[in-house]
């Protein structure tokens, strides 16, 4: 029995290592206990003897095989578990797999509608992120946020009726010209739009009946910014040239001339000349520009009149003519070019070619000009006068080095003497723009500028913005009015102020609705 032993312990030892073949081991081990004739043991085999406190374990097999052929051992006793590395053990003691998942698929409809709700879930986070960088534009009639645009004051319309400002054309946040009047109540502060319409001009000879054909859409002017502007006593706003958009999509510089008749509020284009077919050849006509100004006057006769001075052409060509616009009766125009030294018309000294002045009429009998910009020379902060009697130009030199920065896109007007500028950009060429804010008086007498101090609420610093000289009702000192415009961080503006010229404080009309959320963040 004891080389049995020692075989069947080695044979059991070797369970613990052989993890190819664990069911042979434990077979061959069986049968050699049966043929020692200790294994498997029987009811009459002797009990085996314990030291007193110790108990078998109930973690492995009670595996005793005695020297003595009557020694025997004891069978395990009950809850006895076997172990994990047994082959009982080892097939009981394994956990039941989970019962196999059918594999189940959506149909068609399903898989189409949840497609379908994550695109619409997708799209839904797209505009969500754009109203987040692009907030939604001004609601109601109030004008959205532009540059270039054409602003003028309406007089009163009747006996109770009230100023109003009027918006017209300019270029948005996203470079898209606009269309369409917008008009601010002066008394109530309220924006509505109003619809444009158009006049078409009489014509001078009406063809026979036979001849005549279904009239023509009216016509109305082309979305245009930068435009020169003027305001024409008891006919209404009138407009000259700027960038527009073309037919094929394009901007190109115009030279047409627009008046908004007031108080019809309709729109008619002038005529260059009084016989529809121009048979005595094509009048001359100021070369399609941009940025130049446009100033009204009444000439000797009584007669409404303009004076055009400089702008940019649509090759980048900069301009310093003077053209005289004669309203013989509307809608003829009559152009008089008075002064151009590239073309060798007119003598003496003259400003450098120029866009982005600002340009007053003084007494009906002069054109004061200051500022504007040469892509060469950038910025200028020079005052000139050119004097309709003698079609000459000449320097209104400051008698102090005290004088304003440079600027260009700015306003100027005229009270009482003394030529008030306001805004505009500075910036050599190659530097980036930076908007002004401040005001200075030039004293055409003296000759001397002088600032004046800030006071109060005012206006972001701004360029490129509509602004107009009124009268108000019931009397008392001009004011200057502006609307829009640009400020700091390429952001344009949509608000309206005016300036009492008299005490010189600011009144906000309309508050600013900016066109991004982060010129929002910067400056409302």
């Amino acid at each position: 029995m004891g080389g049995g032993r020692g075989d069947s312990d080695g044979l059991r030892r070797g369970l613990l290592t052989d993890e190819d073949s664990e069911e042979a081991a434990v077979d061959a081990a069986t049968a050699a206990d049966a043929e020692a004739g200790g294994w498997p043991p029987t009811a009459d085999s002797p009990a085996l003897d314990l030291p007193a406190g110790s108990s078998p374990s109930a973690s492995e097999p009670l595996l005793v095989a005695a020297e003595d052929p009557g020694f025997s051992v004891t069978p395990p006793p009950d809850g006895y578990h076997p172990s994990l590395l047994s082959r009982e053990g080892s097939l009981t003691s394994l956990r039941a797999l989970p019962p196999p998942r059918s594999r189940w698929r959506l149909p068609f409809p399903a898989k189409s509608a949840a497609w379908f709700a994550g695109t619409i879930v997708a799209l839904l986070g797209a505009v969500v992120l754009v109203a987040l960088a692009f907030p939604l534009p001004p609601s109601g009639s109030t004008p959205a946020c532009r540059t270039g645009a054409v602003l003028a004051v309406l007089p009163p319309a009747g006996a109770n009726g009230t100023q109003q400002l009027v918006v017209w054309g300019g270029r948005g946040q996203s470079g898209d010209l606009f269309h369409g009047l917008h008009l601010l109540s002066m008394t109530d502060l309220t924006w509505r739009k109003v619809k444009e319409r158009g006049v078409e001009p009489a014509p001078l000879s009406a063809p026979p009946p036979s001849e005549q054909q279904q009239p023509p859409a009216t016509p109305l002017p082309s979305m245009r910014w930068r435009a020169g502007a003027a305001q024409i006593q008891g006919l209404g706003l009138l407009i000259h040239g700027g960038e527009a958009t073309t037919k094929k999509g394009r901007l190109a510089a115009q030279n047409d001339t627009w008046l908004l008749r007031v108080p019809e509020l309709r729109w008619q284009r002038g005529a260059a000349c009084a016989d529809a077919n121009c048979s005595a050849g094509e009048p001359p006509a100021p070369a399609p520009r941009l940025g130049h100004s446009l100033t009204s006057f009444q000439d000797e006769r009584g007669r409404p009149a303009l004076l055009l001075f400089g702008g940019r052409r649509q090759d980048g060509v900069l301009l310093n003519d003077v053209w005289l616009g004669t309203l013989e009766g509307w809608p003829v125009v009559t152009w008089t070019l008075l002064h151009d030294p590239q073309a060798g018309v007119g003598t003496g000294p003259a400003p450098l070619p120029r866009r982005g002045h600002a340009a007053v009429m003084q007494n009906g009998s002069s054109l004061i000009i200051h500022g504007g910009r040469s892509e060469v020379y950038g910025s200028f902060t020079d005052v000139w006068s050119f004097s309709l009697a003698g079609h000459r130009w000449s320097p209104l030199l400051p008698t102090r080095a005290v004088q304003p920065a440079p600027r260009d896109s700015h306003a100027a007007v005229l009270w009482q003497g003394r030529l008030l500028i306001y805004g505009g950009r500075f910036g050599s060429p190659g530097e980036a723009y930076r908007p002004i804010g401040d005001r200075w008086v030039f004293d055409l007498q003296e000759r001397s500028w002088v600032q004046l101090p800030i006071r109060g609420l005012s206006p972001l610093p701004r360029f490129l913005f509509g602004w107009a000289q009124f009268s108000p009702v019931g009397g008392g000192a001009d004011q200057l009015a502006i609307f829009g415009g640009e400020t700091g961080s390429g952001c344009k503006l949509n608000d309206a102020w005016v300036l009492d010229l008299g005490s010189r404080h600011w009144v906000q009309l309309s508050s600013p609705a900016f066109a991004t959320r982060q010129c929002d963040q910067l400056f409302g």
